[in-house]
């Protein structure tokens, strides 16, 4: 008889597999379903267009760790302030929504399904507006970053998955979070005009809209990807620059691994056309929904073999049986 674990994990899947029917396009050519290690060459990396010279991930590939998804694993490092983080990016330009489904879990694979044991461990989507950066010993200088982040992992406190929404502006950064019953959820990042959405649908959840901005700032072409990091007590122990510049010597306990992404067009209805997107109290959540969520992902409709495999993985690991009195410890 399976578990009840196994059977919201098979349903989560077959939630994937079979949701609604899907209104929006596609965006270019900017998805990627992760079937093929070739496409990982349609794919930019930040710590070498920037000529950092340190590469902030020790894993990053398609099919080689998980079939059917590309999976990182970081480094200690964060994305939060002046610090930078590893960015797999594309260029976008206008507006869009990006969608991915993620399986973030600790590095141990005897425990493969367990809350990453350090605090905000994160995987997930990112727009983040291009510096003009080639050597960073001559032409990086705090203060440049700004981005938007939807990402899920571990938060504030370990003990715990969580989806985190971050908005970044001049280097400033401001995160929230909410808690989430497993490392498996989609994640949804949308641009319309100068408002920035984030959602997320947990396990067994419904799509809700986790936070709103208005960033008027940001410009029109944007690198849009995804992210992965970890270890932020070793991170935020050097300076910004070093941080940058260095593949740090910690204790990461993350692994992220992206079934698929896809990147739709907008299509507003005409009753939220010249509406503030970013002011709840004008447009829903629930108005927003009939454009985002589930009718914002592109076909092609995900294959459930892809799911599956991440799922068939999972059960591989001994995750279904979690571990709730591993010892978890804040950092002192």
């Amino acid at each position: 008889m399976r578990s009840l674990r196994a059977d919201a994990l098979i349903g989560f899947a077959i939630a994937l597999v079979s949701g609604p029917a899907i209104a929006a396009t596609p965006l270019g050519t900017l998805g990627d379903e992760f079937n093929d290690a070739a496409t990982l060459s349609q794919w930019s990396r930040l710590y070498i267009t920037e000529g950092w010279g340190a590469d902030q991930l020790d894993t990053w590939d398609i099919g080689a760790t998980q079939t059917g998804a590309m999976t990182l694993t970081p480094h200690s490092s964060v994305w939060y302030n002046n610090r930078k983080g590893a960015l797999a990016f594309q260029a976008v330009t206008g507006d869009f929504i990006a969608t991915t489904a993620l399986w973030v879990r600790d590095r141990d694979a005897a425990d493969g399904n367990a809350v990453p044991a350090s605090p905000f461990s994160i995987a997930g989507l990112m727009a983040r507006a291009p510096r003009p950066i080639t050597d960073p010993t001559t032409e990086w200088t705090a203060g440049g970053e700004n981005y938007v982040l939807s990402g899920a992992g571990s938060g504030a406190n370990e003990a715990s998955f969580q989806v985190e929404t971050k908005t970044t502006v001049d280097s400033n950064s401001v995160w929230a979070q909410q808690p989430i019953t497993s490392g498996l959820v989609e994640l949804q990042l949308a641009r319309i005009g100068d408002t920035f959405i984030t959602a997320y649908r947990a396990e067994g959840a419904n799509w809700q809209i986790h936070d709103r901005y208005s960033r008027t700032d940001l410009p029109d072409t944007l690198q849009l990807g995804i992210v992965a990091y970890a270890d932020y007590p070793t991170a935020s122990g050097v300076s910004a620059y070093e941080h940058n510049s260095t593949v740090l010597s910690g204790a990461p306990d993350l692994t992220a691994s992206f079934d698929w992404f896809r990147v739709a067009a907008v299509d507003l209805p005409p009753a939220l056309l010249g509406l503030d997107l970013a002011d709840a109290g004008s447009v829903t959540d629930a108005q927003l929904l009939t454009v985002l969520g589930a009718n914002g992902i592109p076909t092609p409709v995900p294959e459930p073999a892809t799911w599956l495999s991440l799922l068939t993985g999972l059960f591989t690991l001994g995750a279904v049986a979690r571990r709730p009195g591993r010892a978890r410890h804040a950092p002192g």
